[in-house]
């Protein structure tokens, strides 16, 4: 199982799209388990470094380097969701369940692709 944070202002907004987005990843077959916290308490989460990923929403992007600084410190990922894929419906979520999955697949050493 492979978990993602997403960070978010007041986690409202963060929380149903969280939902949606483990729903989808089930219907896909993907064990993939998102959640959601808000900014106050994101240093917890990271410090416990209980995820594969966490993901900054938009509107928070403001604090980004801040987000960066305390991930670096624990050797966490982290990336931006782009505003265009931060809706819960239509061609958004589906955007977004590729930028996930995408960030989760494990990229091979640049050595290693030059040898294939």
């Amino acid at each position: 199982m492979q978990n993602v944070l997403v960070i978010c202002c007041g986690a409202m907004s963060s929380s149903m799209i969280a939902r949606k987005l483990t729903r989808t990843f089930v219907k896909l077959g993907c064990d993939i388990q998102v959640e959601a916290t808000d900014l106050a308490n994101s240093d917890r989460y990271m410090e416990e470094g209980n995820y594969d990923l966490y993901l900054i929403s938009p509107q928070i992007k403001m604090h980004k380097d801040h987000l960066v600084s305390i991930a670096n410190k624990y050797h966490l990922q982290i990336e931006e969701i782009p505003a265009s894929m931060y809706v819960p419906v239509g061609k958004g979520m589906n955007e977004l369940v590729e930028y996930i999955e995408s960030l989760l697949t494990p990229k091979l050493p640049d050595a290693a692709l030059e040898m294939a």
